[in-house]
């Protein structure tokens, strides 16, 4: 008992440690190792023209609402795509 306690303890902090590290530095590990463990296609089998993220603040919700509207619609005017 006296030797296991100790070597559990040991073993616990050793693996929280390495769990701190990576999670520390796990941009540069998945970097480096090329692992990209949130690169997935959400929308694997929809036939979508474009994926789009709308964000804005408070007072513009209307105009982003507005904008997601139209891109769902698909209906974009000439002057929309000219910024005018």
């Amino acid at each position: 008992m006296q030797i296991a306690v100790p070597t559990v303890a040991g073993a616990v902090l050793l693996v929280s440690a390495c769990f701190v590290l990576l999670y520390r530095c796990r941009v540069k590990v998945f970097a480096k190792f090329h692992v990209h463990p949130f690169d997935m296609d959400e929308c694997e089998h929809e036939d979508m023209a474009f994926d789009a993220f709308v964000s804005c603040a408070w007072p513009d919700d209307e105009l982003a609402q507005e904008i997601v509207d139209r891109l769902e619609r698909g209906n974009v005017e000439e002057g929309d795509r000219r910024g005018g």
